[in-house]
């Protein structure tokens, strides 16, 4: 009996490790949700301000490739008042318009099993944010993409896109001339395209703010609550600080 104790105490000490360990995963798995879901909450709200999209570089919608590639130089485009009304029109409708993301994410977000979101803390800083995106992508862009229309219309900026598509047609056909693979549609289906660019863009623009968000949230979650750490020995840190 004697020679079998030391076996059967290994075995115990390895059962209560994997026991430790499996409460640790545990808690930062609903710590990490928690946080996700109070992220995508402050994300979509910073959005939606005045300048939410306009003033923030890893949001902001730029002018459609047909604008874009017959000003050739993106000075060109600063300096004609025609492309700095339609550029703050496009990211006022995708602010007006991106509160209705909120549930949507939530909703994916909640759907997440335990187990799942245990292999999204062992994955890359933005692990989570790409599996909210393959989730939620698609119905987050058909919500969208009405409002997104009905506001570009409304506020003229159908109008002034058309205006300003007639106004390079020249550059549009020299470019096309250069290089026959770029595609340069009609003026008719480029402003008809408008609201699907302005929803695809404001859409990405969501995802790579939370993907900020989120590493954010790694870079912050590892210690436990004391009440969690009591009996469990020690201050066990998960190290998420992995590279994207």
């Amino acid at each position: 009996m004697s020679a079998c104790t030391p076996i059967g105490l290994d075995t115990l000490q390895q059962d209560l490790t994997r026991a430790a360990q499996e409460q640790i995963l545990k808690a930062l798995a609903n710590q990490y949700t928690t946080e996700l879901g109070k992220g995508i909450s402050t994300v979509v709200a910073g959005l939606a301000e005045p300048g939410g999209y306009l003033d923030n570089p890893v949001a902001r919608i730029l002018l459609p490739p047909p604008l874009t590639m017959a000003f050739g130089v993106m000075r060109d485009l600063d300096a004609d008042p025609q492309a700095t009304l339609l550029s703050v029109l496009m990211n006022q409708a995708a602010e007006q318009a991106i509160p209705g993301a909120a549930p949507i994410l939530q909703a994916v977000l909640k759907e997440i099993k335990p187990s799942e979101v245990v292999q999204l803390l062992s994955g890359d800083m933005t692990a989570g944010t790409a599996a909210l995106k393959a989730k939620a992508g698609a119905a987050l862009q058909a919500m969208l993409k009405p409002i997104i229309s009905e506001r570009l219309a409304t506020s003229g900026a159908m109008l002034v896109y058309k205006e300003m598509l007639e106004t390079y047609p020249a550059q549009s056909e020299s470019i096309q001339a250069e290089d026959p693979a770029v595609k340069i549609e009609s003026v008719h289906e480029a402003v008809g395209d408008l609201d699907r660019y302005v929803t695809e863009r404001a859409v990405a623009g969501l995802f790579n703010v939370l993907a900020d968000q989120e590493a954010f949230i790694r870079n912050n979650i590892g210690e436990l609550p004391g009440d969690i750490l009591q009996g469990l020995g020690g201050t066990p840190r998960l190290d998420m600080q992995q590279s994207r």
